[in-house]
C-alpha cells in the first residue's frame, strides 16, 4: 500500500498514529453506549430466559481480588471494607501486590488483618492491572468472583447479593454495583 510504510519500503515497520484516535473512539462509543445506558435498578434490566443456577440450597462462594501499586493507606481500607462487609468463611480476598516500589508489597504481607479469610500476594513485577488480576486465576474455587479495584470502599454485604443475582440470571456474565462519590452524589 501506498504511504503506509516510510519511503513505501515494505521492509520498514509501519508508524502507527492512530491508536490513541481508536482508543478514544472505542472508550467513548464503550461509555455512551453501554455504561450510560445500563440501569443500575437490578429490576430495570430484562429477564434472562435461561434458568437460574441452583448450588443446592447453599449460598454462593464467592471470591474477589484486589491488585495495589503503591498506596498501602488506601488498599488497606478496602480490603478492611470489603472484609466487614462480605459475611461468609469461605469468601476468599485476594489482593496482589503489582511490585509496588514504595514498598506497599512487602507492607500489605505483613498486615494482620485479623482474618484468614485474606492472601496476599506480591509479584516480582509489575504485571499491569490484568494480569495482576490473572495471576491468581488458578486458585479460584468460587462460584462468583469480583474484580476489585483499591480505591473502592463497600458499605453494604452488596457483593453476597451480586453473586445470588449474577446466579440468578445466567445470561448475564457482568455486574457493577451503582457507584456514589465520597460526598454521596452517584457517579
Amino acid at each position: 500500500p501506498v504511504n503506509y510504510y516510510p519511503d513505501d519500503d515494505p521492509n520498514k515497520d509501519p508508524i502507527f498514529r492512530w491508536r490513541a484516535h481508536a482508543h478514544l473512539l472505542y472508550t467513548n462509543w464503550l461509555n455512551y453506549y453501554v455504561y450510560q445506558n445500563t440501569p443500575y435498578d437490578l429490576d430495570d434490566l430484562e429477564a434472562v430466559v435461561d434458568p437460574p443456577r441452583t448450588l443446592g440450597g447453599r449460598m454462593p462462594k464467592i471470591s474477589a481480588c484486589i491488585v495495589a501499586y503503591c498506596d498501602y493507606d488506601e488498599v488497606c481500607a478496602a480490603v478492611r471494607s470489603v472484609l466487614a462487609n462480605t459475611p461468609g468463611d469461605d469468601f476468599a480476598l485476594y489482593v496482589v501486590d503489582n511490585a509496588s516500589p514504595d514498598g506497599c508489597g512487602p507492607r500489605l504481607a505483613q498486615t494482620d488483618f485479623g482474618d484468614a479469610r485474606v492472601q496476599v500476594i506480591c509479584l516480582p513485577k509489575n504485571l499491569g492491572f490484568g494480569k495482576g488480576h490473572n495471576s491468581i486465576m488458578d486458585r479460584l474455587t468460587s462460584d462468583v468472583h469480583f474484580i476489585l479495584n483499591p480505591d473502592v470502599i463497600i458499605h453494604d454485604d452488596i457483593l453476597p447479593q451480586m453473586a445470588q443475582w449474577l446466579l440468578d440470571h445466567p445470561g448475564v456474565v457482568m455486574a457493577t454495583p451503582q457507584l456514589y462519590f465520597p460526598d454521596g452524589r452517584i457517579q
